[in-house]
């Protein structure tokens, strides 16, 4: 069973856990609550080079790692940019290399901060 994500009013709730397995038999209705949660958004710009001249750092696979230690991956756009969205509030770590040096940075999703936005520069 699943939960059709399009169908929720406010597109920042989510389940707060994956999967309900149930098995009916023909003709059966069983009522089935899916308890939503709140998420958050974090998108990061990469860019290299310093002055006036910064460019977008395109085709780089960041890491997200949260505080309960789940890890998600996003390569950056033609601009830049990685997207993660659909994220469980928390704090996180992010990660990228590029060229040689790494980069991370902390960042904490909550209801006062769920939509983030952040810079990363080699």
């Amino acid at each position: 069973m699943a939960l059709q994500l399009s169908s929720l009013e406010d597109e920042r709730l989510r389940p707060d856990r994956e999967g309900t397995r149930v098995t009916l038999r023909p003709g059966q209705v069983l009522p089935v609550p899916i308890r939503l949660a709140p998420t958050g958004t974090i998108e990061i710009r990469l860019i290299h080079g310093s002055g006036e001249r910064q460019d977008p750092v395109t085709g780089l696979v960041v890491s997200l790692t949260s505080e309960r230690g789940d890890t998600y991956q996003a390569q950056s756009d033609f601009d830049g940019y990685a997207f993660f969205d659909g994220l469980p509030f928390g704090n996180y770590i992010v990660r990228g290399k590029f060229g040689g040096v790494t980069r991370e940075q902390a960042l904490s999703l909550s209801s006062q901060a769920d939509d983030i936005l952040t810079t990363l520069r080699f």
